[in-house]
């Protein structure tokens, strides 16, 4: 039977490489997420000009905070007027 550090290292490194993994894969969705909200945004035909400017400024500035913001504000502002 081998006893020692050994087995404590590996499973330390094993955890030490989880944590980029798990960085990389909420990057990558944050990514996505951002996409897709500026394709949203620039694919909206109710919106005027002067909104879609704004909420890119938005987006590009506060890239996740701004993201929730136009899903959760700006969506009623891209649905025109008299929208529910």
């Amino acid at each position: 039977m081998h006893s020692g550090p050994e087995p404590v290292a590996g499973v330390l490194a094993g955890m030490f490489m989880l944590i980029p993994c798990c960085l990389v894969s909420v990057a990558l969705g944050q990514v996505v997420f951002f996409l897709v909200t500026l394709i949203q945004i620039l694919s909206n035909r109710v919106m005027d000009t002067n909104k879609k400017i704004m909420w890119l400024l938005v987006c590009w500035f506060l890239p996740l905070l701004g993201c929730i913001l136009f899903w959760t504000i700006g969506r009623k502002d891209a649905a025109g007027p008299g929208a529910p």
